[in-house]
């Protein structure tokens, strides 16, 4: 599938998320309002009768398009422009930015409301009347509060998601590695060439900060190939992947050269605010290992196994041989036939292990490899 194709699946698939449970809890709310008007209706023994289904439908259609447009607006804008901001300054500057579409979207869903059922344009003097009854009374106030904590609770969900990863909290919810279970996973550990050389170079601030911008341009490559950061450790990120059937194992392959192509395409960047461009190298294994939930007061999702420690130190021998990305046979047997060229590198023993193991260098080719 091409690149951009899965980038534009991945963006739909946010919005629809977030706008699925907007719906819901549009749902919710008018369910609660019906429930909570017939009951003070039959206490008051009053007979005013509700269209519950007329205000189920609105309230879920503009929930939806409120999820809709939060969705995007977090996608194609914030989550770019945010980035590099603090957590507290993100989410005040979004906050103001929300509250005010929060009361826009609730007069546009006042509007449609009164103008729909009534059958009457929106520039009616009744339906002008009614919007602006609804926008003096305590429902609307009613409406602010309710939803601005919709707000609060969806902003928090995806902060959660960016802090921990993609998809971690939906797992630690559904109790998914609360027990250990054995899983086949592939890794790739890639790290910046010459850290040190360039750590000495910068003094700790900069180095600090071209780290930061480092991992925030390999970020996007890594998700848009279905890829799942594991961890920070100095100069280099861990990343995994589930073992699938077919083609999908070439993302960790794609990953890899899709993040050069990035590093590339800001090379200007980096010259500017470094005097440098970042090179780096990566080692990928597959192979099972244990997946469980660790920790009492810091809970993790955690990888335990000697796929890590391989995969480590596959990685290590890349300045050795001369090679930018090495793979394990092990990866090479389960990999498709794809657009790059693998060089059979010989057996090697690598640090601390016992065993040799047969490793092949990647590179892009013009022509599939043939096995």
């Amino acid at each position: 599938m091409d690149r951009n194709l899965i980038k534009i699946k991945s963006a739909l698939l946010k919005i629809l998320f977030l706008a699925i449970g907007w719906g819901i809890a549009g749902a919710v709310f008018a369910i609660n309002d019906y429930m909570s008007v017939a009951h003070f209706a039959k206490d008051l023994g009053t007979n005013n009768e509700i269209n519950f289904l007329r205000n189920f439908v609105t309230s879920v259609f503009i929930a939806s398009v409120g999820g809709i447009l939060i969705g995007a607006t977090e996608v194609f804008y914030f989550q770019k422009k945010f980035r590099k901001l603090s957590l507290g300054k993100a989410l005040s500057m979004k906050t103001f930015f929300y509250s005010a579409a929060l009361v826009l979207l609730i007069l546009f869903g006042s509007i449609i409301y009164h103008s729909f059922f009534s059958n009457k344009s929106i520039f009616n003097p009744e339906v002008i009347a009614g919007v602006q009854n609804h926008m003096f009374s305590n429902l609307f106030w009613s409406q602010v509060i309710t939803w601005s904590g919709v707000i609060l609770i969806t902003q928090f969900v995806l902060a959660v998601n960016d802090k921990f990863g993609q998809g971690v909290l939906v797992q630690f919810l559904l109790g998914k590695y609360h027990k250990p279970k054995e899983e086949t996973r592939i890794f790739m550990f890639l790290d910046i060439k010459s850290a040190t050389a360039i750590a000495e170079k910068l003094k700790h601030k900069k180095y600090f900060e071209l780290l930061n911008d480092f991992f925030s341009d390999v970020t996007d490559p890594i998700i848009f190939n279905k890829g799942e950061i594991y961890q920070y450790v100095g100069d280099e990120i861990t990343v995994s992947w589930k073992l699938e059937n077919g083609i999908e194992n070439n993302n960790c392959i794609n990953c890899f050269f899709e993040i050069k192509d990035v590093i590339k395409n800001v090379n200007a960047r980096y010259i500017e605010n470094y005097d440098l461009v970042p090179d780096f190298k990566a080692g990928i294994h597959v192979g099972e290992l244990i997946t469980g939930e660790i920790g009492v007061v810091k809970k993790d999702i955690v990888f335990s196994g000697d796929v890590l420690n391989t995969t480590s130190r596959i990685q290590a021998e890349c300045n050795k041989l001369n090679s930018s990305l090495l793979i394990s046979e092990d990866l090479f047997t389960v990999l498709p036939g794809s657009k790059y060229r693998y060089e059979d590198r010989g057996n090697i023993k690598l640090r601390g292990k016992d065993e040799m193991i047969r490793l092949y260098s990647v590179t892009k080719h013009n022509h599939t490899f043939v096995r």
